[in-house]
């Protein structure tokens, strides 16, 4: 019996890497950016996380090397937008950054958040309610994981901490000698109470947290950033 976590998706061709990974939800379109280049501040509270106001437009095809959470690369060409516009948050202020996608030396996803949220290790996921008819049955639920922590690092030596991803990036389309094929940075898994997570295969509740699926996208190094792109 196939594995539950695996969904499968259709190609504009036909790509090996799409074989394991179950990818659960398709992201919406992205919008055009704002034009004003100029950064504003405003002054928040310290624990107030940042906001999302991302707004692009596609139009910029850049050579990029992905890695994967398998450790693997793949070479190719993206389509972009060539301007995104943020928030980001620094020393008690929320900043808004237009940045051009040109001047992106590499984005790094560190941390995955789960829905629905994993629950702590004290109170196991889905533990059956006391009067549930599968009492006693492993019960198993399965979780979408999306980057909740990324680093967005330029060609100029910044870098910008994100609570969130670009959604043009939670599915992408890469071209290569081989052709064409999609290119996810969110996953999914199923959890059972009794044997723990199902593709991990681990009893790490919180396992997903850190590690990513192994097709999934864990790091997109742009051209001109350091080490260069080759295929």
């Amino acid at each position: 019996m196939r594995s539950a976590a695996i969904i499968i998706f259709t190609l504009l061709f036909h790509s090996v890497y799409a074989q394991s990974i179950r990818y659960p939800v398709s992201p919406a379109e992205p919008q055009v950016p704002e034009t004003d280049e100029t950064e504003d501040a405003e002054e928040i509270p310290e624990n107030a996380p940042p906001r999302e106001t991302t707004k692009a437009k596609k139009g910029n095809t850049i050579r990029v090397s992905v890695t994967l959470g398998s450790g693997d690369t793949i070479y190719g060409s993206i389509t972009i937008p060539m301007t995104v516009t943020f928030e980001h948050y620094k020393n008690g202020f929320v900043y808004k950054k237009n940045l051009a996608t040109r001047n992106i030396k590499s984005i790094e996803i560190l941390h995955y958040a789960a829905t629905p949220a994993l629950a702590e290790p004290s109170r196991p996921l889905g533990k059956n309610p006391p009067n549930s008819k599968t009492r006693g049955k492993p019960e198993e639920i399965f979780h979408k994981f999306y980057p909740d922590r990324v680093l967005v690092r330029t060609l100029d030596g910044n870098q910008f901490e994100l609570n969130y991803l670009f959604s043009f990036l939670h599915r992408f389309l890469i071209e290569n000698s081989d052709g064409s094929t999609w290119m996810y940075c969110i996953f999914g898994d199923t959890w059972s109470t009794q044997t723990g997570w199902e593709e991990a295969q681990t009893s790490d509740v919180h396992y997903h947290n850190t590690n990513p699926h192994p097709k999934s996208v864990k790091m997109i190094l742009f051209q001109g950033g350091k080490g260069g792109i080759s295929e």
